[in-house]
């Protein structure tokens, strides 16, 4: 493609939010530090200059503590599209949320979120879908993995269910020479929600980065750049 087009897939960046919404201030136990170390720390930098780049990108408003969009609607657990702890067993409120306040998370952050997912996915205009994340160097409480340091790239096709092998293998292939070979396959991250929901419409990969400071932002958001441009050339 020329430099004159824009990617055709949608990027998708849903855990670089950091607003609390109002509503919820009073009742929130978390500082603010704390609030963004629960959510994909990096994310907004290492992403967000993407958005000139790709027909479609969509990122969150909302912090992740407040509201998960990788996950379920329906998934009230305690690390689940509303929480009441942090990645890292933090307890979030000082009481539990009314029924009528986490209606209004999910009607004001999370169905506003897909509903936009929804449509880009379904429009038969785009090639891919990719999920964009960063994850913590070592894992939280909350996390699949053991305590080892993580790759510096995982990518993620929810083991084959949400992009077919072939084009997946295309895909660890650029990242591979783009990171230096640092990057593994659906571990620790097979793919969330947005992958497992997304895949049955088009190819859909959850990319995550690791926020080591081995690698500077600005040197991560190049390589990312220059992986998205080979893939948009698939």
């Amino acid at each position: 493609m020329s430099k004159n087009e824009h990617w055709p897939f949608i990027i998708s960046n849903p855990h670089c939010g950091s607003v609390t919404p109002d509503m919820l201030r009073e009742n929130v136990l978390l500082t603010s530090q704390q609030i963004i170390k629960d959510g994909d720390e990096q994310a907004l930098e290492i992403y967000s200059p993407l958005k000139s780049l790709s027909q479609c990108y969509i990122e969150a408003i909302a912090a992740r503590a407040f509201v998960d969009l990788n996950r379920r609607n329906d998934d009230y657990s305690k690390d689940g599209v509303v929480k009441t702890h942090t990645c890292w067993d933090e307890p979030i409120y000082r009481k539990q949320l009314t029924e009528v306040q986490v209606r209004y998370l999910l009607n004001e952050y999370y169905d506003s979120y897909h509903s936009r997912l929804l449509e880009a996915a379904t429009a038969k205009s785009f090639s891919w879908l990719l999920d964009c994340h960063t994850m913590a160097e070592y894992p939280p409480p909350v996390a699949p993995d053991s305590n080892e340091k993580r790759p510096l790239v995982c990518l993620g096709n929810g083991n084959g269910q949400s992009c077919p092998p072939a084009l997946f293998d295309k895909v660890v292939t650029i990242f591979n020479d783009v990171f230096d070979g640092q990057v593994s396959r659906n571990k620790p991250f097979a793919g969330g929600y947005i992958c497992r929901n997304y895949g049955q419409y088009l190819p859909t990969i959850q990319v995550e980065l690791s926020r080591t400071l081995d690698m500077s932002i600005v040197d991560k958001a190049s390589r990312i750049q220059l992986a998205f441009e080979r893939i948009a050339n698939l």
